[in-house]
């Protein structure tokens, strides 16, 4: 039997993976790392479900993570042309002359492109105090 032979044991052990973003052994069967988050198998980006928890680790990671310079300010310029599309948005849908149908539709457009606009907002400031405070702890400990 090939569970009987003593080099079986040791392939099992090699087959454990390892999240290349904390470096955890996780489940053979696990589609995301048990304690980062961090997508491990082709599952977890292909699967509709699981690829919005996919993005999700992104957004965690920008907001808490240490992140790299190039994809902090890559952030900045594809999230503000889009924020300055939302805010846009949400003024015409304030502001602007009632040629549309029904107040209600605004009023919706209002709330969804407001709410976008906050969660941006609130991404840019938690992405942005936590690169500044990697930075200045970075400065701090190379002194």
């Amino acid at each position: 039997m090939p569970e009987d032979e003593p080099g079986h044991a040791a392939s099992d052990d090699a087959e454990v993976p390892i999240c290349p973003g904390c470096m955890t052994e996780n489940d053979p069967a696990a589609d995301f790392c048990v304690k980062c988050g961090q997508p491990l198998s082709t599952m977890a980006t292909t699967d509709p479900f699981r690829q919005t928890l996919s993005i999700g680790c992104w957004y965690r990671t920008a907001a808490s993570g240490r992140i790299p310079p190039i994809v902090f300010w890559t952030t900045w310029l594809l999230l503000i042309p889009t924020g300055g599309f939302l805010m846009s948005a949400v003024l015409e849908s304030f502001f602007a002359p009632a040629v549309e149908p029904s107040v209600g539709l605004r009023i919706v457009r209002f709330l969804i492109c407001g709410g976008l606009l906050v969660a941006y907002i609130v991404l840019l400031y938690r992405m942005t105090a936590n690169y500044r405070a990697h930075r200045r702890a970075e400065r701090d400990s190379g002194e």
